[in-house]
Protein backbone atom coordinates (compact mmCIF):
# COMPACT_ATOMS: atom_id res chain seq x y z
CA UNK A 1 0.00 0.00 0.00
CA UNK A 2 0.90 3.29 -0.59
CA UNK A 3 -0.90 6.05 0.78
CA UNK A 4 -4.98 5.36 0.19
CA UNK A 5 -8.09 6.75 1.48
CA UNK A 6 -11.29 4.12 1.59
CA UNK A 7 -12.20 1.01 3.00
CA UNK A 8 -9.29 -1.75 2.81
CA UNK A 9 -10.60 -5.05 3.17
CA UNK A 10 -8.03 -8.13 2.42
CA UNK A 11 -9.04 -11.70 2.52
CA UNK A 12 -6.19 -14.33 1.10
CA UNK A 13 -4.51 -17.83 1.82
CA UNK A 14 -1.07 -16.52 1.25
CA UNK A 15 0.43 -13.27 0.67
CA UNK A 16 2.32 -9.80 2.02
CA UNK A 17 0.61 -6.42 2.43
CA UNK A 18 2.96 -4.19 3.71
CA UNK A 19 3.07 -0.06 3.30
CA UNK A 20 1.53 2.96 4.68
CA UNK A 21 -2.25 3.31 4.41
CA UNK A 22 -4.59 6.74 5.82
CA UNK A 23 -7.60 4.17 5.36
CA UNK A 24 -9.98 4.19 8.80
CA UNK A 25 -11.23 0.91 8.11
CA UNK A 26 -8.35 -2.08 8.04
CA UNK A 27 -9.52 -5.79 8.14
CA UNK A 28 -6.59 -8.23 7.03
CA UNK A 29 -7.45 -11.69 6.93
CA UNK A 30 -4.89 -14.35 5.75
CA UNK A 31 -3.85 -17.98 6.15
CA UNK A 32 -0.54 -17.62 5.62
CA UNK A 33 1.46 -14.36 4.93
CA UNK A 34 3.48 -11.24 6.56
CA UNK A 35 2.02 -7.81 6.91
CA UNK A 36 3.72 -4.64 7.73
CA UNK A 37 1.92 -1.67 8.15
CA UNK A 38 3.00 2.14 9.39
CA UNK A 39 1.10 4.68 11.09
CA UNK A 40 -2.68 3.00 11.38
CA UNK A 41 -5.01 5.69 11.97
CA UNK A 42 -7.99 4.16 12.41
CA UNK A 43 -10.08 0.92 13.24
CA UNK A 44 -7.96 -1.99 11.89
CA UNK A 45 -8.49 -5.79 12.43
CA UNK A 46 -5.62 -8.12 11.70
CA UNK A 47 -5.77 -11.76 11.50
CA UNK A 48 -3.31 -14.03 10.43
CA UNK A 49 -3.23 -18.24 11.17
CA UNK A 50 0.94 -18.52 9.93
CA UNK A 51 2.94 -15.54 9.51
CA UNK A 52 4.22 -12.51 11.07
CA UNK A 53 3.12 -8.52 11.76
CA UNK A 54 5.07 -5.46 12.38
CA UNK A 55 3.18 -2.63 13.16
CA UNK A 56 4.58 0.74 13.60
CA UNK A 57 3.79 4.14 14.64
CA UNK A 58 6.08 7.19 15.42
CA UNK A 59 3.08 9.17 16.92
CA UNK A 60 -0.39 7.84 18.39
CA UNK A 61 -2.66 10.56 17.70
CA UNK A 62 -5.87 8.73 19.57
CA UNK A 63 -7.56 7.45 16.86
CA UNK A 64 -6.03 4.23 16.94
CA UNK A 65 -8.13 0.89 17.85
CA UNK A 66 -6.52 -2.20 16.40
CA UNK A 67 -6.71 -5.50 17.47
CA UNK A 68 -4.21 -8.21 16.13
CA UNK A 69 -4.35 -11.74 16.14
CA UNK A 70 -1.61 -13.76 15.05
CA UNK A 71 -1.73 -17.82 15.74
CA UNK A 72 1.93 -19.04 14.58
CA UNK A 73 4.63 -16.67 14.18
CA UNK A 74 5.16 -13.34 15.37
CA UNK A 75 3.98 -9.74 16.49
CA UNK A 76 5.91 -6.70 16.87
CA UNK A 77 4.59 -3.29 17.62
CA UNK A 78 6.96 -0.14 16.89
CA UNK A 79 5.73 2.64 19.43
CA UNK A 80 7.41 6.09 20.48
CA UNK A 81 9.66 5.53 23.42
CA UNK A 82 6.37 6.92 26.11
CA UNK A 83 4.57 4.06 25.78
CA UNK A 84 4.52 0.96 27.74
CA UNK A 85 2.74 -1.97 27.01
CA UNK A 86 0.31 -4.01 29.31
CA UNK A 87 1.08 -7.74 29.64
CA UNK A 88 -1.85 -9.68 29.98
CA UNK A 89 -1.55 -13.05 31.89
CA UNK A 90 -3.21 -16.18 31.56
CA UNK A 91 -4.49 -19.01 28.85
CA UNK A 92 -1.92 -19.89 26.13
CA UNK A 93 -2.01 -17.00 24.25
CA UNK A 94 0.38 -14.18 25.12
CA UNK A 95 -1.51 -10.67 25.24
CA UNK A 96 -0.29 -7.72 24.92
CA UNK A 97 -2.69 -4.01 25.09
CA UNK A 98 -1.30 -0.30 24.64
CA UNK A 99 -3.72 1.89 25.15
CA UNK A 100 -3.34 5.85 25.90
CA UNK A 101 -5.29 8.83 27.48
CA UNK A 102 -5.70 10.19 24.22
CA UNK A 103 -7.51 6.74 23.11
CA UNK A 104 -5.26 4.66 21.52
CA UNK A 105 -6.36 0.98 21.86
CA UNK A 106 -3.97 -1.98 20.25
CA UNK A 107 -4.48 -5.33 21.49
CA UNK A 108 -2.32 -7.82 20.34
CA UNK A 109 -2.92 -12.10 20.47
CA UNK A 110 0.24 -14.67 19.71
CA UNK A 111 -0.55 -18.12 19.84
CA UNK A 112 2.46 -19.73 19.21
CA UNK A 113 5.41 -17.45 18.83
CA UNK A 114 6.85 -14.03 20.04
CA UNK A 115 5.36 -10.74 20.79
CA UNK A 116 7.62 -7.88 20.81
CA UNK A 117 6.81 -4.52 21.63
CA UNK A 118 10.04 -2.13 20.60
CA UNK A 119 10.57 1.56 20.64
CA UNK A 120 10.51 3.77 17.70
CA UNK A 121 12.68 6.31 18.64
CA UNK A 122 11.87 9.82 16.97
CA UNK A 123 15.45 10.64 15.63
Amino acid sequence: MNGGEGDVDIKGQFGEVAGITHSKNVNISLRGGDVSLNELSGKASLNISFGSATLGWKELRGTEQVNIHCGFGGVDLLLPSHITPIEEHGGLFKKKKIATLSGTTIHATVGFGGLDVLNWDLE
